[in-house]
């Protein structure tokens, strides 16, 4: 079934826009369908999260307090977000098969998502 859900229901909630049901059931399949690779590259990316989650948060509070203070944002934006984001396991699993890399030189594996709502 794990085949089937990441063939046929995980392109559909990409569709619709479903980004937490995606990355569950991406999730969720690569722990049933590659459980060694699945635990070894989870238990890899807790670590680099350990490792940079301070420093992360710390760059989302600078950005935040950058936007907010600046006068053109404040007045043509309604809210802004930054939110500090982890690839997920699945997802990294993927591009480095894709490309055919280790996690170390991938270079997205952390990063900042910064929403605007005008």
């Amino acid at each position: 079934f794990a085949a089937q859900t990441l063939n046929v229901f995980v392109p559909i909630a990409h569709r619709l826009g479903m980004w937490y049901f995606k990355t569950e059931l991406e999730e969720l399949c690569f722990a049933v369908s590659k459980p060694q690779a699945f635990r070894k590259l989870s238990s890899s990316l807790q670590q680099v999260h350990a490792e940079y989650s301070s420093l992360l948060e710390e760059a989302a509070a600078r950005i935040r307090a950058a936007l907010k203070a600046d006068p053109i944002l404040r007045t043509h934006t309604e809210s802004i977000r930054v939110q500090a984001r982890m690839k997920s396991a699945y997802s990294a699993w993927s591009k480095m098969r894709r490309k055919q890399v280790t996690l170390t030189e991938l270079h997205d594996v952390l990063g900042l998502r910064i929403i605007f709502k005008p």
